[in-house]
């Protein structure tokens, strides 16, 4: 399992790549790097998560959108993160569908096909916010 956690230098940017088995316990890191990373941008904090190369069981995945609903810093409830996640599997749809769940945080999230189309998303998203004063 490969986790890399890593901030677009001069973007409110944080791209997050996972290759391998997927658990909470490996998320908690995650979440962890990301508020640390987060601590150092003011506004909106654009999470990028590249589900695109992850294994993961379904009580897994389950575990996982539970903790992230929680509030945890870093995580994607977490008021300060916009959640854009990559990939095409129906578990990375199936995540996405649960998060926006009331039950699960009711977290606003959007799922893409590519990390360009990501990185193209968030730095429209993120230009709107700047001009707007957000």
């Amino acid at each position: 399992m490969t986790t890399l956690v890593e901030r677009v230098p001069d973007e409110p940017i944080i791209i997050i790549t996972i290759q391998g088995h997927l658990d909470s316990h490996v998320m908690q890191g995650v979440y962890y790097q990301v508020a640390e990373l987060a601590r150092n941008i003011e506004g909106p904090v654009y999470r990028i998560i590249d589900l695109r190369y992850v294994e993961v069981t379904l009580a897994d995945l389950v575990e996982i959108v539970k903790e992230a609903g929680k509030g945890i810093p870093g995580s994607a409830s977490d008021p300060r993160i916009v959640n854009i996640f990559v990939g095409k599997s129906h578990l990375s749809r199936f995540a996405a569908d649960m998060l926006r769940l009331r039950r699960f945080g009711s977290v606003h999230c959007v799922l893409m096909n590519t990390l360009e189309d990501a990185l193209a998303y968030v730095r429209v998203k993120a230009a709107r916010s700047f001009s707007s004063g957000v």
